[in-house]
Parts: C-alpha cells; sequence; structure tokens
C-alpha cells in the first residue's frame, strides 16, 4: 500500500515538475518573443526616411478595366504638408498637375482646361484608392502605416505592439487578428524584411466596405543614404472591380528649397464627377 502511494507521489511530483518546467519555458518563450518585436518595431521606425521635403521622378502605370495609363513626371513633398504632382506624359510637356494636402485635393487638366477642387472622396470614386494624405505619404517614403489611424505614429506603435507576432524564413509577420477570414472584421497584415528592416508588403481587408489593398514595395536602393523602394505596386479590389498602381521611383533627392505653384486660369471649368 505504501509502496502504491508513493509511486502515486511521485508520479503526480513528475507531472507537477513537467507543468511548471512548461510554463516557465512558455513564459520564457513569450518574453523573448515580446522582445524581438519590440525590437523590430523600433528598428522599422528607426530605418524611416528622414526628410523635411523630397523631389522625385517618377515613372507610373495604372491598370483597371478596361483601361491603361503611362506616364512620367515629377512630385514635390514637404513633408506632413503637401504632395504637388506633375504628370508629363512625354517630351516634357506637362498635361496635368495635382496638390494634396491633409485636407484636400486639387487637380488641373491643361489639355482639357478643366479643374477639380474636393476632398479624398474623389480619389476612392475614381481610383478606388481609399487612402488619406498621410496613408499616400507613408506609401512614397515606405513608411509603414495603420489603416484609418490617419498617421498618429505613437498611436501606430501602440496598436503595433498588440498584433499578433510571427515570423518565417524571411519577413518578420505583423497581424491584427489571426485570420483574415473572421465575418466583418477589418484585417490587416505587414511583412518586414529581416535582411533589411524595411517593409515589404501591407495586404488589408476591409470587408464591410468590401475593400481590399495591397502594397508590394520591391527593389531596395541604397543611394545618397535614401535606402527606398523603387518600385511600389498598389493593388486595389472593391465591389466596383480591381485596379493596379505601379509607381517607379527613378530619382530621389531630399531637402531641397522647392515652390508648389498652382494656378487655376479663368478659363478652365469645373470637372463633373
Amino acid at each position: 500500500m505504501r509502496n502504491i502511494l508513493r509511486i502515486k507521489l511521485i508520479i503526480l511530483l513528475t507531472v507537477f515538475i513537467g507543468s511548471s518546467c512548461r510554463i516557465i519555458k512558455l513564459n520564457k518563450d513569450k518574453k523573448i518573443e515580446n522582445s524581438i518585436k519590440t525590437e523590430v518595431i523600433d528598428s522599422l521606425y528607426k530605418n524611416n526616411i528622414d526628410y523635411k521635403t523630397l523631389f522625385i521622378r517618377y515613372s507610373a502605370k495604372i491598370t483597371g478595366t478596361n483601361k491603361k495609363l503611362s506616364f512620367k513626371g515629377s512630385m514635390r513633398l514637404k513633408k506632413d504638408s503637401i504632395l504637388w504632382i506633375s504628370i508629363s506624359p512625354g517630351l516634357g510637356i506637362e498635361v496635368a498637375r495635382g496638390v494634396l494636402t491633409p485636407d484636400t485635393l486639387k487637380f488641373i487638366d491643361k489639355l482639357k482646361s478643366k479643374y477639380f477642387c474636393g476632398d479624398y472622396k474623389y480619389m476612392a470614386n475614381k481610383f478606388n484608392i481609399d487612402l488619406k494624405f498621410r496613408d499616400l505619404q507613408s506609401v512614397i517614403t515606405n513608411r509603414l502605416f495603420i489603416y484609418k489611424n490617419n498617421g498618429d505614429i505613437n498611436k501606430e506603435k501602440k496598436i503595433l505592439k498588440d498584433y499578433k507576432f510571427t515570423t518565417d524564413s524571411l519577413y518578420y509577420i505583423f497581424e491584427n487578428i489571426d485570420t483574415n477570414f473572421v465575418k466583418n472584421k477589418l484585417y490587416q497584415k505587414i511583412l518586414v524584411s529581416k535582411k533589411l528592416f524595411k517593409l515589404k508588403n501591407i495586404f488589408i481587408n476591409d470587408p464591410l466596405n468590401q475593400y481590399q489593398l495591397t502594397v508590394n514595395y520591391n527593389k531596395y536602393l541604397n543611394k545618397n543614404k535614401l535606402n527606398t523602394a523603387r518600385s511600389i505596386l498598389i493593388k486595389v479590389k472593391d465591389k466596383k472591380g480591381k485596379g493596379e498602381f505601379k509607381l517607379n521611383l527613378l530619382k530621389i533627392q531630399k531637402n531641397r528649397k522647392m515652390k508648389y505653384p498652382f494656378d487655376i486660369l479663368d478659363k478652365y471649368k469645373k470637372m463633373k464627377y
């Protein structure tokens, strides 16, 4: 009888010690995971471009339902303030110009002598891109953005720390929920390159609004202390259809003194949309 009790006691002690070891290991693994997550987040923000202004020469291609459009031009970006865009399809002749600020969107079509002044609902309706000024600024400069957060960095970091964090052989992976198939639940997935500590991909699924957005960053080039993706592919999908916007950054210069001219001539007529 005593032998049986001794054996049961040994079994219970073994189970208890084993469970305690597993709990300690799980807690240790969790601490290591949180430490790596914090390091990745800090490195991601540390690697952002430090700039006041950017001058960019670009080429672009828009593909949508029954339409394709290719063009070149230049951009002038004043951080958190204004994005000035010039479109010149060929021979350096400007055919259109746009100015974006955090609140407004302005556009002139020189060929048709028309203009538009409005907000970001126009861009969402016209190009199926449901992004605001700070989001677009982040896409161009390869900076992380949290969908519908409006560029609040402090809030952004706190949100990101609550994301599920995993890794594979190439990427650190952040997800706001465990799966992309939760009904009516906004899903965002972020891939960070382990080699560069730079963004590789952002995927957003907004089922309530029937909207999906994918941003791919490619061809990172560290030139003139600007480690930026020189090719950015934006894919959108909504209830109206699918579309792609490919942006190639051909030349980038930072902290140039620039002007952002935008004049609407009297002969221009207001666009209808």
